[in-house]
């Protein structure tokens, strides 16, 4: 059976693109290991070793167990690929790097529209399950017009190896990694403003990408052996993450602020940092299928730093405004968008909670390719109020409800502890 992907071996594990791309696999590895190579110099660590038993592996079709250092199962869906336990002890897993042709393919496999790329556990669609082994999976453009975003992930792949991560290290480390190679340090700017009054103990999760890659980005500054200290911090092996950040912070906050006091927030950079806490990006992206480009112009505006407090006010009043009845095609873009929703208030309740008793974390932030398969819960009758209003065809208060969701959930960031199957909001701690 054609399954439509190409598998290629590569000597970190798998490259896995559809057909209808026509990849020059050679070139895509290329530009991997080009990729790889640039984030270990960049942290100043060695390259790893390279995995072996890929092609011979994927020529045989053998079933688990039956090639020495490599399992695979290759069915007529491409059901599962799985690396041995062996291999995840004391070193990196294979990594699968999943190309999806356009960034809609992707986030209609993994079931949101809140990430522009994945690293964890990757389906290829609808009725096919998720491959087992460590995937980044990444629509064509960014793998064919820079690899920042694939950099991104892959600073993910190897932090992997460490254990937990702290989710304003581990994302600051690869979006500083990201930035480095396009030559980018916006970042500094939002971090400029949110030092002003906020802690790095309360970074809001639309900003831990910002400030937490401005203060790698001060820890990498100081020596090499600081940029050690960080992977160590942002991948701790103990049981407590929280407490490892804590020391570090402690350690170094300080510092970090006095390093941006040079700099003077405009009114477009506060703009901005606003903007980005409400994430008007996945706003957008939500709006997509019905968006004016009025308010697509605002939003550029806004992040070019060019933006006002007007334009803010301004993107949430054109949006408001009842567009004309979608078509067939549009009700159906909406459709899929959805879930969503429940996507960012799971990631949302998980952030602002404490840590399970049990180190348990939620498919929302590990394994968004499983999103299908999660109990919406105490959103299920939302998410049933807006199929209700589709299926009778009421645009305008199917669009109404939709827009008022994306502000709360999206733009507000609203917690939903009851999301949460270990918090006990009574006494804002976990349940033992």
């Amino acid at each position: 059976m054609d399954l439509g992907y190409t598998l290629t071996p590569w000597p970190y594990g798998l490259l896995v693109a559809p057909d209808e791309l026509e990849m020059d696999t050679d070139e895509a590895i290329d530009l991997l290991m080009e990729t790889i190579e640039f984030v270990c110099d960049f942290w100043c660590l060695p390259m790893p070793s390279e995995f072996e038993g890929w092609e011979q592996a994927l020529e045989s079709r053998h079933c688990p167990g039956e090639v020495p250092g490599y399992q695979t199962q290759l069915g007529p869906h491409l059901n599962w690929l799985r690396c041995p336990s062996a291999w995840m002890e004391g070193g990196l897993i294979p990594l699968a790097v999943v190309v999806f042709a356009s960034h809609d393919d992707l986030a209609r496999a993994a079931g949101t529209w809140a990430g522009y790329a994945y690293f964890g556990t990757v389906s290829l669609g609808e009725g096919m399950a998720p491959m087992l082994t460590e995937s980044i999976a990444i629509p064509y453009q960014s793998f064919q017009h820079g690899p920042g975003i694939l950099a991104h992930e892959i600073v993910h792949w190897l932090q992997h190896v460490f254990g937990p991560e702290h989710v304003v290290l581990s994302e600051g480390m690869a979006r500083r990694t990201e930035d480095a190679w396009e030559g980018d340090n916006s970042f500094q700017r939002m971090a400029a403003v949110f030092a002003e009054s906020g802690s790095l103990l309360e970074v809001p999760w639309p900003l831990a990408y910002d400030v937490g890659a401005s203060f790698t980005d001060y820890v990498w500054s100081q020596s090499i052996h600081d940029r050690v200290e960080l992977w160590e911090s942002s991948c701790s092996r103990s049981t407590n993450i929280c407490e490892d950040y804590e020391a570090l912070v402690d350690y170094r906050e300080e510092g970090w602020r006095a390093s941006l006091s040079g700099m003077e927030p405009t009114e477009a950079d506060r703009v901005l940092l606003e903007a980005k806490l409400q994430e008007l990006t996945l706003v957008q992206a939500m709006l997509k299928p019905v968006l004016s480009q009025s308010a697509s112009d605002v939003l550029s505006t806004i992040y070019v730093f060019q933006g006002t407090q007007e334009d803010l006010a301004q993107f949430w009043d054109l949006i408001s405004v009842l567009p004309i009845e979608p078509d067939e095609a549009a009700w159906q873009a909406l459709e899929e968008r959805e879930r969503t929703l429940l996507h960012v208030a799971m990631r949302n309740a998980e952030y602002a909670a404490p840590p399970s008793p049990s180190g348990e974390l939620l498919l929302s932030t590990t394994d968004v390719f499983w999103l299908g398969e999660v109990d919406p819960g105490i959103l299920g009758p939302v998410l049933g109020e807006l199929a209700d209003l589709r299926e009778a065809g009421d645009w305008p208060g199917y669009y109404g409800r939709y827009v008022e969701l994306l502000r709360e959930i999206i733009a507000e960031g609203t917690i939903y502890p009851d999301l949460i199957p270990w918090w006990d909001p009574a006494t804002d701690r976990g349940e033992s």
